[in-house]
């Protein structure tokens, strides 16, 4: 035999049934997006990698786009993979250094220079200086990125680690948390 629920009832039920459901459903979601974007971004970082070693170290090495292409890929893959083990880290290294390359070659686009590093460009020996320059630039707007991001995480778990505490582990002048010294 059917059980009979009041209509109230029931649509109380179903609400709370949907919003578990929902709330259940946006977390995986935000799990899913979070290391996946997070996942993107380390791929990109390690482009940017690819690109400052082409700039650099590479010159005589890697010779054509087939070649720097695979420096790409290689290094968007362990960087990717890294991200996996390492998320804090590769987020604050991803975050700096892709927002250090976009900002120097939209400072150098609107100076007018070309700052992709071609295997092509780097016949010229002007043009890789320039390219290798370019590189120790990103590099240095890079650490500064990392090194503002990190301090900030280190300020911020500082405060999370001291509203944890008790009032006298979070405010040590005071006496049992009062305002009285």
């Amino acid at each position: 035999d059917a059980v009979f629920v009041p209509s109230h009832t029931r649509y109380a039920l179903q609400f709370v049934a949907w919003l578990a459901l929902g709330a259940l459903l946006g977390w995986v979601t935000m799990q899913l997006l979070y290391r996946g974007l997070l996942f993107a971004s380390a791929i990109a970082f390690g482009a940017v990698l690819a690109c400052i070693a082409q700039a650099i170290l590479l010159r005589g090495i890697v010779t054509d786009d087939a070649a720097f292409g695979a420096v790409c890929v290689l290094l968007g893959a362990l960087c990717g993979l890294l991200s996996l083990l390492l998320p804090e880290t590769m987020l604050v290294l991803s975050t700096a250094f892709c927002g250090a390359a976009v900002a120097f070659g939209g400072m150098s686009a609107m100076l007018g220079r070309d700052v992709i590093p071609l295997p092509t460009a780097l016949d010229d020996t002007g043009a890789a200086n320039w390219l290798a320059m370019n590189a120790c630039f990103v590099i240095v707007l890079g650490i500064i990125g990392a090194a503002a991001q990190t301090s900030m995480m280190v300020k911020i778990g500082a405060r999370t680690d001291a509203r944890s505490g008790s009032a006298s582990e979070r405010q040590p002048l005071l006496v049992n948390g009062n305002d009285e010294p």
